[in-house]
């Protein structure tokens, strides 16, 4: 099964840049255990210029990673389907951040740049009859994964500890 097409990725466009693709555009990689020996086996820094042959690599590496992930929804679909159990379960995987690929010199996702705040979710909803059938522009917050899972189950929602006095 090829997920990933083979083709060359695109460089990311450098917005709000004012120097070239640069590793530390965020300092997240640095943190990285394996990062300085990745760079480094690749003839790259984090305070040099990342080449074009690096930053397609890194960003090939991504795709891939995204289309597996997709992939494998729908082997759990399948295996669902399969099993009989299609009908009676709700599906959701999503993401906790978005990632930036070398746009405004970033490589990471420790940022307040749009890419950086945005996260994939998908849903498999039985009996859902309204679909984005793709990407969409709505906002969507991890907080509201779990009243949501209550609401369309149907399942009584759990008694909340109090609140705590405002300090």
């Amino acid at each position: 099964m090829r997920l990933f097409a083979t083709t060359k990725p695109p460089i990311a466009d450098i917005r709000c840049a004012t120097r070239e693709r640069f590793a530390d555009g965020t300092w997240e990689l640095t943190g990285y255990s394996n990062a300085r020996a990745a760079f480094a086996r690749d003839h790259q820094s984090f305070h040099t210029p990342v080449d074009d042959s690096f930053a397609r690599a890194q960003r090939r590496a991504y795709f891939a990673a995204t289309s597996f992930t997709d992939a494998n929804f729908g082997v759990v679909v399948e295996a669902l389907e399969r099993e009989g159990f299609y009908d009676n379960t709700i599906v959701v995987l999503w993401g906790d951040h978005g990632w930036h690929l070398g746009d405004t010199n970033s490589w990471g996702k420790m940022t307040l740049f749009e890419p950086g705040t945005r996260n994939a979710m998908l849903w498999r909803v039985p009996g859902q009859r309204n679909s984005s059938k793709g990407l969409n522009n709505r906002f969507v917050e991890s907080i509201d994964i779990f009243p949501t899972l209550i609401g369309l189950t149907g399942v009584p929602s759990p008694s909340l500890p109090p609140s705590l006095p405002p300090s």
